[in-house]
């Protein structure tokens, strides 16, 4: 009867297995991502402090709630390998690991490092293939491993043999009732007793991994390879029945039981499980993650329940998870919970705690309290579905692009709403409104207000005249405040009806020109009737008088899509800022989604919101919905915090040291040195709580600091502490308030040189040093003192010697003085005089011209007086350049420039220039002899040293006689001598002025006064052109001075005779025909001049300034410049300067002709670009030579560039080419291809007329377009007939020829042989 019993039970069991269901779980989820050492995750534990320790395939990872710490073998060495297969917590407290053939290692606290524990296995590596560590029902904590079993000794915390009968590898062990071990194995399930023998061995041929006690009468039995059992335990003595046990899964990996004795099963292939047996049957839930894929929990390798009683479940390949609860988040995300992403925009809830959500463009769908979609509703008008709300027993449905529908939830019948009293309804409803009296207003987009009752609809016109003349039509919503009154909110404004009709109470936004108008997304009014507008540009506040208050300035500004108001009065915003609490009588605000946690500022949708029955609020997305539960607590404490360790400078200090000789969790004060006041602080900061609301803060009061936040961050960083005492306070914080503090007390010493001793001996130190200082000072005084004395001395000698010198150079300088009053004297009598000669010269001309205009003469009789006044006129420029010259001495002579002179003709203007000075004295100048060739000196030094000598001729002369200037040559020198007749010198006088030194002025014949300067030049100038001076005088018998100035026996003068050369015979004029150049001088007498000397040879164009020469340069592009230097508007410099700079005109050359002389002037218009300065007066025959020499040489470098150009050679000269014909050239070599390119396309592409660019061409080349391109063209043609590679008459289609024979004859012509010769 028993044993009937006993199979009858059995078989109870067996058929006694219900159906299994999926149930869906929220997880967290951990992998690499989120710091995990590695994603194949092999065992979970979690120590006395809380931590969750993690084996994975490359290390092991402690996990805080938030950030990861890991470990591996190439940081600490005890580990020996990193794939950790097992970990448990020993009853000591200390994590341990283990792994195949390798080492049992455990967790040091206090130096956070791992340690050696295995000891106690034997030698053979082999035998510590370790399997795991449970806790049994009676108390025993057992090893598994590859030799037996070994039990930990609470007493000695250390692992000794147990049933030591029994060395074999052991998978997994349990403890029934009756103490006996039950160990599975890898060929089956062996039952031991307490020496360790066999008392029974079941299962044979079958890999048994887990054993699990359900009760005490059953043990599940399960393998990893295989199926499932269950052992019943009947008595001591009598073998146990073993029955297998139908699952719907297979291959179990891990069993473990919750606290609520719900037993969990990880499985190699099938997921997880949930299982509840009763004793007799056993009921199965499939868990499926609700934010993951169906087989997310694939290939489990273990399970852990933790200290909260959730389930750790880590994988082969997925990281590691952790059941969760959604009543454990304060806000849940729809895609977080499995539903299919699609833009929340209307919320409504059910009688039954249901929620429907309207979505834009994915249709309805009916949600339960656990965020699951029990129903996808069909049969919509669309699936842009805007507004729901309940009327009756029935939903009211507002859709964009869809007629509004009536849908009963119970029967799932789907209706139109029917407006009765309204044509041509609008299809599109943004929102549907049902007020306190039943009627409902429907926000038809475009077409205004819908008002219906009792099946009777009307249309409400918005109109007022404060807004523009048409009527507010795009109505976004309607909403009823707690005093009865309606508000409508437009695109346009809001509307009230408190004064008995609608008014607007906000200006009109058609009426404003901005790029950004306000736009109001919804509004909602609170108990105290208090409305809120969501906006764009914050949130507007109206008191219950409908008075505008302005935006809600406490809250961050930002734009806003929905609000409501809660069951207590809050007011609950969505937006670019998150999701905020507002609580508007505290004018405080709680942000209960953070901005972080938005993908976008635009993430949220405008009026989708709703509060359930419950109190959660729901608000709309753009990836459907996010749920506030306002009911869950946030954490208010952490599960560990404790300080953990102190690193200084960057270096860990070990536990034991001097500075910290206990763990730092258990000290409540640091002690560092003054030099340590650079430190770091870590602490353990433990916290699974999901509602994520505890940060760590941190602050030290003693130096005015306010709490700080370190986020993630577990560690504080102080970089410096003066010496004192401080307090380091570490709490964690929910909003505003410290919920949980610790502190830690640092003293940090001072320096020595901050002591009392130290003090002292630096202010005895100082005095010695004083004193010492004194003492060197009082010495340096004193010895300064001495050399200053000493300098007195000799300062006064110095002085006094200084005196008598600067009392003779007094009387020096007053002799100079007068001297430079009797030269200034001397030289107003020579201007006098010069202006007395040039006086009558001019009244010659003056007088003649006057009479030429009055009288009619023949034209013999005009043109004698022509020739006269030319004469006189050329006399007259003379005088007044060599006045010009000499006023300049002083100040030009002082450079040394010498040259090849004629001095024949410098002698001779000098006489001419002192003839009216000779002529007060009635003294005859005259001139004997001439020099045969040049003399190598400097024209301007001569000129003065003949002035000089004549004039001290002259003064020293007596009245009515004679001074002689006379030039003869020697072998290497050309020999001037002037000689007088006057009061002649003593020997001792003429020794003084020929040593320079002491010469002094003597009073002429007429009492003429000098100041000895004019010989002192001559001498100066004499010596600079190295020549020599000799004076022979006797006293009452004349003198005469002769200098000797080295001669140019390579460069005979050519004496000129009267007749003029004719210049004319010289002149290319053919070179110059068809030529034009630009005079450009403000002198209009010049310009007649030099016109009339140039029109014979080319074209001439004038210009009277700079700025009329730009334009004339531009218009007309003349091939030379003829130029003055000063001129008004614009000299000739700037001119040229600009000139050069536009294309157009930068290669044109200019020739410089100015009256100004000077260097300075010269080189700057040299240095500048012009091709040549000559000064005015000029030569007429210069000028036009110097034209045509330009002008050829200019052409033969353009003829040149062009030949090597035409002959295909690369132009390498220095030289510019003219604009125009680099155009021309590059023309060429584009076009020679092309038959039909013509002097037609040449003017085309240069933009100018035919006649003008022949004209141009021939002037700088003398060729035509066409000659430059028929040579081009035979050139190239030569080129590729030597190649050989074409025939002759392919060669002459390609150089642009369409005549072969036409092509034969040119080139014959040109070249001179036929084309074949040339292959």
């Amino acid at each position: 009867m028993t044993v009937f019993k006993k199979i009858l039970t059995c078989m109870v069991m067996l058929f006694a297995i219900v159906g299994a269901k999926a149930e869906r779980l929220l997880f967290a989820h951990y992998t690499v991502e989120d710091g995990l050492t590695s994603n194949s995750v092999n065992a979970v534990c979690q120590d006395t402090n809380g931590f969750i320790w993690i084996a994975t395939r490359f290390g092991i990872s402690r996990f805080d709630g938030v950030n990861f710490k890991n470990y591996s073998s190439f940081t600490d060495s005890v580990m020996l390998r990193n794939d950790i297969y097992y970990t448990f917590l020993l009853p000591d407290g200390k994590p341990s690991f283990s792994s195949s053939n390798s080492v049992l290692f455990s967790y040091n606290e206090q130096t956070d490092s791992f340690e050696d524990i295995s000891s106690f296995l034997p030698n053979d590596t082999y035998k510590h293939d370790l399997k795991g560590f449970s806790s049994q029902p009676n108390g025993e904590n057992l090893l598994s491993t590859a030799c037996g079993l070994f039990g930990f000794d609470n007493m000695t915390n250390k692992f000794h043999r147990v049933a030591p009968n029994y060395a074999q590898h052991v998978l997994d062990v349990c403890v029934d009732k009756f103490g006996r071990y039950w160990v599975g194995h890898y060929e089956g399930l062996s039952i031991l007793d307490k020496d360790g023998n066999e008392l029974y061995v079941l299962l044979k041929d079958h890999l048994v991994s887990e054993l699990h006690s359900l009760d005490n009468n059953h043990i599940l039995i399960c393998s990893t390879v295989g199926g499932s059992w269950i052992a019943e335990i009947d008595g001591e003595k009598s073998e146990p029945v073993i029955k297998k046990v139908d699952t719907p899964f297979d291959d179990v990996s891990a069993v473990a039981s919750d606290k609520q004795g719900i037993l969990w099963i990880g499985t190699l292939n099938d997921g997880l499980w949930k299982c509840k047996f009763d004793g007799t049957t056993f009921k199965y839930d499939k868990i499926i993650p609700l934010n993951e894929r169906e087989d997310a929990l694939a290939k489990i390798s273990s399970l852990f329940v933790d200290n909260n009683g959730n389930v750790w479940v880590p994988t082969q390949s997925s990281g590691v998870w952790r059941t969760t609860s959604i009543s454990d988040y304060t806000y849940i995300k729809s895609k977080d919970v499995g539903i299919p992403q699609a833009v929340g925009a209307s919320f409504c809830e059910t009688d039954d705690g249901d929620v429907l959500m309207g979505t834009d463009g994915c249709g309805m769908v009916l949600l339960d309290s656990d965020f699951q979609v029990k129903r996808n509703i069909s049969g919509l008008s669309s699936n842009s579905v805007l507004t729901i709300v309940k009327e009756k027993d029935d939903y009211l449905i507002g859709y964009w692009g869809g007629e509004s529908n009536r849908y009963n939830i119970k029967t799932g019948d789907i209706s139109k709403i029917i407006y009765n009293g309204i044509e041509n309804p609008r299809h599109t409803t943004k929102n549907i409104c049902r007020m306190a009296d039943g009627s409902i207003y429907i926000s038809a987009a475009g077409d205004g207000v819908y008002r219906g009752k009792n099946g009777k609809w009307g249309k409400l016109v918005l109109t007022d005249s404060a807004m523009s003349n048409y009527p507010d039509v795009w109505v976004e919503g309607t909403y009823q405040k707690p005093d009865g009154n309606i508000v409508i909110y437009t695109a346009r404004t809001i509307w009230s009806n408190r004064s008995g009709r609608f008014k607007p109470l906000l200006p009109d936004v058609d009426k404003s020109m901005s790029s950004n108008p306000l736009h109001v997304n919804q509004c909602v009014a609170d108990s105290g009737n208090t409305l809120f507008a969501a906006t764009n540009k914050g949130i507007y506040c109206f008191d219950k008088d409908d008075i505008c208050l302005g935006t809600i300035n406490y809250i961050p500004m930002g734009e806003y899509a929905s609000v409501l108001i809660d069951k207590n009065n809050v007011l609950w915003a969505s937006g670019s800022n998150g999701i905020l609490a507002i609580d508007t009588k505290r004018m405080t605000y709680d942000r209960m989604l953070p901005t972080n946690a938005i993908p976008s500022y635009d993430y949220f949708t405008g009026r989708a919101c709703l509060q359930t029955r419950s109190g959660d609020i729901y608000f709309g997305c753009k990836d459907g919905f996010v749920c506030i539960q306002p009911n869950v607590k946030s954490s208010e404490k952490i599960e560990h915090m404790t300080f953990s360790h102190l690193s200084i400078r960057g270096k860990t200090v070990p536990v034991g040291s001097d500075i910290l000789p206990y763990p730092l969790k258990s000290m409540d004060r640091l002690n560092l040195s003054y030099n340590q006041n650079r430190f770091s602080i870590g602490f353990d900061w433990v916290d699974f709580s999901l509602t994520n609301n505890l940060v760590p803060k941190y602050r030290i009061p003693e130096i005015g600091m306010d709490w700080e936040s370190l986020g993630n961050k577990r560690s504080i960083d102080i970089t410096y502490l003066p010496a004192g005492d401080f307090t380091v306070e570490l709490a964690a914080f929910s909003g505003s308030k410290a919920v949980q503090t610790i502190s830690l007390h640092v003293s940090i010493s001072s320096p020595w040189w901050n002591s009392i001793w130290f003090y002292c001996l630096t202010f005895f130190l100082s005095c010695v040093l004083l004193y010492i200082l004194y003492r060197l000072r009082t010495r340096r005084l004193e010895e300064h003192r001495r050399q200053l004395q000493q300098m007195v001395d000799e300062r006064t000698r110095d002085l006094n010697n200084a005196n008598i010198l600067l009392s003779e150079q007094k009387s020096a300088i007053e002799a100079r003085n007068e001297t430079l009053l009797a030269t200034l004297k001397q030289k107003d009598q020579m201007v006098a005089v010069v202006a007395h000669d040039l006086k009558n010269p001019m009244f010659a001309i003056v007088s003649t011209l006057k009479r030429m205009l009055s009288h009619i003469y023949t034209q013999a009789e005009q043109q004698r007086l022509l020739s006269k006044l030319a004469a006189e006129s050329e006399g007259l420029q003379k005088q007044m350049v060599s006045l010009l010259q000499w006023a300049n001495g002083d100040v030009a002579l002082s450079t040394y420039h010498p040259s090849a002179i004629n001095a024949n003709e410098l002698v001779k203007e000098a006489i001419s220039l002192l003839e009216g000075l000779a002529g007060e004295k009635e003294i005859k100048l005259r001139q004997d002899g001439m020099t045969q060739y040049a003399t190598w000196c400097d024209s301007r030094m001569f000129s003065a040293i003949i002035r000089n000598l004549i004039t001290n001729a002259i003064k020293f002369s007596s009245k009515g006689s004679e001074v002689s200037v006379d030039l003869t040559e020697a072998e290497e020198y050309s020999i001037i001598k002037v000689a007088d007749k006057g009061v002649g010198m003593s020997q001792k006088k003429v020794e003084e002025l020929l040593s320079g030194e002491n010469i002094t002025s003597t009073s002429g014949t007429e009492d003429e006064v000098g100041y000895g300067f004019g010989f002192r030049i001559v001498l100066d100038y004499v010596h600079k052109n190295k020549g020599t001076l000799n004076i022979e005088s006797k006293l009452q018998d004349g003198t005469t001075i002769s200098v000797s100035l080295p001669k140019c026996p390579y460069e005979k003068l050519e004496l000129l005779s009267d007749e003029k050369q004719d210049v004319e015979l010289t002149i290319n004029k053919e070179l110059l025909s068809g030529k034009s150049i630009l005079i450009v001088d403000d002198d209009e007498l010049l310009l007649e001049h030099i016109t009339d000397l140039l029109s014979p040879y080319v074209e001439v164009h004038v210009a009277h300034n700079g700025e009329e020469g730009i334009s004339q340069a531009q218009t007309y592009v003349p091939d030379l410049i003829i130029s003055d230097v000063e001129m008004p508007k614009m000299n000739g410099i700037e001119m040229y300067e600009k000139l050069t700079g536009d294309l157009l005109t930068s290669n044109i050359p200019l020739l410089f002709l100015s009256a100004k002389t000077d260097d300075n002037v010269r080189l700057k218009g040299l240095s500048i670009g012009a091709i040549d300065y000559i000064a005015k007066p000029f030569d007429d025959d210069e000028l036009l030579v110097k034209i045509c020499n330009f002008l050829m040489w200019h052409q033969k470098i353009q003829v040149t560039a062009l030949s090597k150009t035409l002959e295909g050679e690369e132009e390498s000269s220095s030289e510019k080419i003219n604009p125009l014909l680099e155009k021309i050239i590059l023309l060429v070599k584009e076009n020679y291809t092309n038959p039909l390119y013509s002097l037609t396309e040449f003017t085309q592409d240069l933009g100018m007329s035919k006649s003008t660019l022949c004209r141009r061409l021939k002037a700088i080349t003398d060729k035509t377009a066409m000659e430059i391109l028929t040579e081009y063209r035979l050139n190239m043609a030569k080129n590729m007939l030597a190649d050989g590679n074409m025939s002759v008459s392919d060669v002459a289609y390609a150089v642009g020829f369409n005549d072969p024979l036409y092509f034969s004859r040119r080139f014959k012509q040109f070249f001179g042989n036929s084309p074949k010769s040339a292959r």
